[in-house]
């Protein structure tokens, strides 16, 4: 269905972070991470410095080549210690934690609720 979703129902190759990783001319690289940073910045708040914004292939990758903020993410901690494909085929669906974040990414929770209607 999709080529690479999250464990919270991001799709991981929709994602400009992502982008950047793939891109094999550093320069063009450069540009992206730049403008991902602004964007980031203006839009959502965030505050990304330049050495923070790495290389990232999805939080379910095995290279575990992730964003900081992936690899200390509560929700995929979790579905990972259960064992999980992703967070629709958990138990708890939707936990606390998932709901919170579903907030900002509504879209990530229609994935979700999708999968989740099928088993």
């Amino acid at each position: 269905m999709f080529n690479k979703l999250s464990y919270c129902g991001i799709i991981c190759d929709g994602c400009p972070v992502y982008w950047a990783t793939i891109v094999a001319d550093k320069k063009k690289q450069q540009k992206m991470r730049a403008e991902i940073i602004r964007i980031s910045k203006e839009e959502f708040g965030l505050d990304f410095k330049p050495e923070e914004l790495t290389d990232c292939y999805g939080c379910m990758d095995e290279s575990n080549k992730l964003l900081k903020a992936s690899r200390e993410c509560g929700i995929r901690k979790c579905a990972m210690q259960k064992g999980l494909h992703n967070c629709a085929y958990c138990d708890d669906y939707p936990c606390d934690m998932l709901q919170k974040f579903h907030k900002t990414d509504p879209d990530a929770k229609a994935r979700l609720d999708v999968l989740r209607s099928a088993l």
